[in-house]
């Protein structure tokens, strides 16, 4: 059955993710390269890639509860018609029971915080007080800037650049879209600034149905200092304290939230694998590290559903292409290539710091004692 013409395909979508939107990342269908599956009739939305013959959805279909299962059942025929499998990606823990009995993957979990408890997180945890204060006292003041500023700013994809220049994977798309300064609906964004310059920024997301807010970007660029990142959440804490929940998005194979959810043994093996392997890529550990030290209220498993009895390779490796959009291949040659250089101007950098270390060290005790320490007697 096809999909029924609107008037204003993405004018209506829009109204339909501010409706109907529960998944953090329901705002998330509204980028490019993301196809629209319309159904006024029910009305749904369904925001999907499609890939080696597989309809990555974003979420879930975005309908009235009691018209998501129909909604299901319909863009599940029209996928079948068209040769392809259905999976849906960053289905959230409160929604997976909808898809029982289908092959999953845990793909991580999403720390989530309760904004109306910051104040009593920052007395429980004076480490977090700490980094606010530090990135005060240099001087780093944060604002809100309206969306028209953010689009025709600068200074902003500068920082975004820079940001980007430091990651070791070349960009990613899909739901990791990097560069979403031009489309930002009714998102907010707040912009850290030290003497007037912009060094960091985050972009919060509406979740509708939720009554909360995403974090879908908290860019941090070289000039920075320590406790930035955690002065942007604060002040999106208390600008949003009425809001019933706040997600910093999906934290990648993280060990937090439930575990056993895994069936297949080969998807523990990968997960394991990339778990060790994989930081020289992406660093896993750090962002996990980052947000459990902002003590979150909970962490909520976030998963990946297919339409068949078992999660397979083939799920896998189309969610791969969705976020890569180019041949699997080519991505992880760019990939090595800039882990490569990556790696190697790292080298050189600590290279460059020696003779200083050499110098300061003998001057004081370090080498001294190090190479004319006398034995006991």
């Amino acid at each position: 059955m096809a999909t029924r013409p609107v008037v204003d395909t993405h004018l209506w979508a829009h109204a339909m993710v501010r409706r109907y939107g529960r998944q953090s990342i329901a705002y998330q269908a509204l980028l490019p390269g993301v196809t629209l599956g319309v159904y006024p009739h029910l009305p749904a939305l369904v925001g999907y890639v499609e890939r080696r013959h597989t309809r990555i959805v974003v979420g879930l279909p975005m309908a009235s509860l009691d018209r998501r299962g129909e909604a299901i059942t319909l863009f599940e025929q029209e996928a079948a018609e068209a040769g392809c499998r259905v999976c849906y990606f960053g289905v959230e823990e409160e929604d997976a029971e909808l898809l029982d009995n289908r092959g999953r993957m845990r793909l991580g979990a999403q720390p989530l915080w309760i904004p109306s408890c910051w104040v009593q997180t920052l007395e429980r945890h004076p480490s977090i007080r700490a980094q606010i204060r530090r990135a005060r006292n240099k001087g780093v003041e944060v604002h809100e800037w309206p969306l028209e500023r953010v689009v025709g700013s600068g200074a902003l994809r500068t920082c975004l650049r820079d940001w980007l220049s430091r990651h070791a994977l070349p960009p990613m798309h899909f739901l990791a879209e990097p560069d979403i300064l031009a489309h930002l609906y009714d998102r907010r964004v707040f912009v850290a600034e030290r003497a007037g310059v912009p060094v960091a920024f985050l972009i919060a997301t509406p979740i509708p149905r939720r009554k909360g807010w995403l974090v879908e970007q908290l860019v941090r660029g070289a000039g920075a200092p320590n406790g930035t990142s955690e002065l942007l959440l604060d002040v999106l804490m208390g600008v949003v304290s009425d809001a019933e929940v706040v997600s910093l998005g999906l934290t990648p194979l993280t060990l937090w939230g439930k575990e056993g959810d895994m069936e297949a043994l080969w998807l523990r093996l990968v997960v394991r694998w990339a778990r060790v392997h994989g930081r020289r890529f992406y660093n896993f550990h750090g962002i996990e590290a980052f947000r459990a030290r902002l003590a979150p209220e909970r962490w909520e498993n976030v998963y990946a559903v297919v339409n068949a009895p078992q999660f397979t390779p083939k799920d896998l490796f189309a969610i791969l292409a969705a976020f890569t959009q180019e041949p699997l291949s080519r991505y992880l040659m760019r990939a090595l290539i800039r882990a490569a250089g990556w790696e190697w101007r790292r080298m050189w950098g600590a290279i460059a710091q020696l003779p200083s270390f050499f110098i300061y060290s003998s001057r004081g005790t370090g080498l001294k004692q190090a190479f004319c320490k006398r034995p006991h007697a």
